[in-house]
């Protein structure tokens, strides 16, 4: 991660993108870190500014994830003639499986507009630590695949399961939202 500022500093870029497994640590590496970045504990941007050098950083994970989500249902709702101004995955089951910076994300965003959540982690004391943040539920990884769905569910996986070299695994045999950087192509 030094090295990753370092050159932040050094070269001609103004912003940087961070990716697993270092968006937590970026955190601790800004000069300032943005509000909603520093609620959810985690930056995936870093730019620094222009009147003063400093490295600011921000969460882009958090409404990029939700608000596509929300877009996919307000398409189903409008189609329906079902328009509505609450957003469209309060009161939805939102099952997150993994609880690193993008899990983080997501979850914080969830939460603020209203969903339920459950979080799936391997390690279950950093899912349950999670799901304390945002008022969710934690459950085993060794769960997940006993897990019941209910109908209108949202599954969605930022874990490394699926990236390379594994790519084969995947937590379930159909995921909505997978947040992936490795393979470049997932499906």
């Amino acid at each position: 991660m030094p090295l990753l500022l370092c050159l932040c500093y050094v070269t001609s870029s103004d912003e940087s993108c961070v990716g697993i497994p270092h968006k937590e640590a970026a955190l601790h590496y800004c000069d300032e870190v943005h509000h909603l970045a520093r609620s959810i504990g985690a930056v995936n941007a870093i730019v620094r500014r222009p009147t003063d050098g400093k490295l600011v950083g921000y969460n882009t994970d958090c409404e990029a994830c939700i608000t596509s989500i929300e877009e996919a249902f307000r398409e189903r709702q409008v189609a329906n003639g079902q328009e509505s101004h609450v957003s469209p995955i309060a009161g939805k089951l939102i099952v997150l499986v993994g609880a690193s910076g993008a899990e983080q994300a997501i979850s914080f965003g969830a939460n603020s507009r209203g969903a339920r959540l459950i979080i799936f982690n391997r390690s279950f004391e950093r899912a349950n630590a999670l799901a304390k943040a945002v008022a969710g539920e934690a459950l085993p990884y060794e769960c997940f695949k006993e897990f019941c769905p209910e109908k209108g569910m949202i599954l969605a996986s930022a874990s490394t399961v699926g990236m390379e070299p594994n790519v084969d695994q995947t937590p379930a045999p159909k995921v909505l939202s997978v947040a992936l950087l490795s393979p470049r192509i997932t499906c």
